[in-house]
């Protein structure tokens, strides 16, 4: 808090949120490295990691629609 950027302090919640999604993908035995959308693999996240993840993304990119509601389910 004290760098005065809180869009920056939201970035340090989404990385930890994929931190933590990157763990329980791994524990269940899913290859977490290739989950993503080259290779047409999603990280599965619980509903609420996905609506807190929307909400970083609107507070660091401010107004951008950065994923589309389809996209995010």
């Amino acid at each position: 808090m004290s760098i005065g950027n809180h869009p920056f302090i939201e970035f340090a919640g989404l990385m930890n949120e994929y931190i933590t999604a990157c763990r329980a993908a791994h524990a269940k035995g899913i290859d977490f490295t290739q989950c993503n959308v080259h290779n047409g693999q999603t990280l599965p996240l619980h509903p609420v990691m996905s609506n807190y993840i929307n909400e970083k993304l609107e507070c660091i990119f401010s107004g951008a629609k950065v994923l589309e509601a389809s996209e995010t389910a």
